[in-house]
């Protein structure tokens, strides 16, 4: 009696999971005949680069030096810095910078730390742009960044999400493995979405949005664990939308230490169960868009399937079940698993011109597994109600 609610479960595990498979591999095909759009806009407005920084003494200064000299007009763009609470000199450099170019950078600072979300909040109201943009405190740029940005808000574009890379890619396996998933992300499943036109989600770091659509979206939500998604659901939801413009770049810092990559996706797959269970009615305005976001969001799942998967396939194995439907469907759902893996990764490894790429395989199974560990983590932490803090992590 016992065995068939057993195969049953398991049976629709490995549909669901190979379901998000199949559908992040037709994401990743579709990216490969992206081709972008390119975007004229001759107007020059003016735009506010919010900064939220938390015990960034290292990294804030040579943001704000790329950031003073860019070539775009003087009196048409600011810097704001929204200094969280740091027990570093990252307010003191901040100042200095400051004093240097008052017309042009300003502080606002919080004793205590509020987190991100509502670091951002801060600087937003002191803001004066008619498009507001976000960068990470360790971020590097060119001085041309705001002329591109400025180009791509063509009449009728909300929002832009830029593309983004990874400059400490050599520092060790880790960042390099992390870079080559964060590369997967951008080349592969961006650009998949944004050529079947689908739903392109903020990333956070170098995204750009008209200032009128940010408030009306009631800006970044600060009990959000990923507020840069839950900010595009819910300029979705009002019906707006961000664009993929990967012609604005910018680089920035990976995580080099498990300690840092566990507290890092522990909040970022948090964040995406978080709104995947506040936003699970987006399937009411049925369409391509509301099934992608809901697909979106139900990423970290692989994760968690995976692991069930193995866990039951185990436990079956302990226990001598023996059943023809364990036994048939496993390979496939494996299978399905590392064909994606593969292939998204050695295209990733190609483009970056990684030689000897086939030596990183065993690796990327371990990163693999290490990272559905964490979203299971987040998983229960989620259901179960248990806080997530909202932490700076260490690069």
């Amino acid at each position: 009696m016992f065995i068939y609610p057993f195969s049953l479960l398991f049976s629709i595990l490995i549909v669901i999971a190979t379901l998000l498979v199949a559908y992040n591999g037709l994401l990743f095909f579709a990216g490969l005949s992206f081709k972008a759009k390119h975007r004229k806009s001759n107007s020059l407005p003016f735009i506010s680069v919010l900064v939220a920084a938390k015990n960034e003494g290292k990294y804030i200064g040579s943001i704000l030096q790329q950031l003073s000299t860019q070539d775009y007009p003087k009196g048409k763009y600011e810097v704001i810095v929204s200094e969280d609470g740091s027990t570093d000199a990252t307010r003191q450099i901040a100042s200095e910078w400051v004093s240097r170019f008052p017309d042009r950078i300003k502080l606002v600072s919080s004793e205590r730390s509020v987190g991100k979300p509502a670091a951002l909040n801060r600087a937003l109201d002191i803001s004066k742009g008619e498009i507001i943009g976000q960068l990470d405190a360790d971020s590097s740029v060119e001085s041309n960044l705001l002329t591109s940005v400025a180009s791509s808000f063509e009449p009728g574009v909300c929002a832009i999400q830029g593309e983004s890379s990874v400059r400490n890619k050599n520092q060790n396996l880790l960042s390099k493995l992390t870079s080559y998933e964060h590369d997967v992300w951008n080349r592969f499943s961006l650009q998949g979405r944004a050529r079947l036109k689908l739903f392109i989600p903020c990333a956070g770091n170098l995204s750009f949005v008209r200032r009128s659509v940010l408030e009306e979206s009631g800006g970044w939500d600060k009990n959000a664990l990923a507020e840069d998604v839950e900010l595009s659901l819910q300029m979705w939801l009002k019906g707006y939308k961000f664009e993929y413009c990967p012609e604005i770049k910018c680089k920035e810092l990976t995580v080099s230490r498990l300690s840092s990559f566990y507290r890092q996706r522990l909040r970022w797959y948090g964040g995406y169960f978080q709104s995947l269970f506040r936003h699970g009615n987006l399937l009411r305005k049925f369409c391509a868009q509301a099934i992608d976001g809901e697909m979106l969001l139900a990423a970290p799942l692989s994760g968690v399937l995976g692991l069930l998967i193995l866990s039951l396939g185990l436990i079956a194995f302990f226990a001598g079940i023996n059943t023809v439907q364990i036994i048939s469907l496993t390979p496939y759902t494996i299978a399905a698993y590392t064909i994606l893996s593969l292939v998204s990764t050695v295209a990733a490894l190609k483009f970056e011109g990684e030689k000897n790429s086939w030596k990183l395989m065993p690796a990327i199974y371990f990163y693999w597994f290490l990272g559905s560990v964490v979203s299971f983590v987040a998983f229960l932490k989620i259901l179960s109600r248990r806080k997530i803090a909202w932490a700076r992590t260490e690069k």
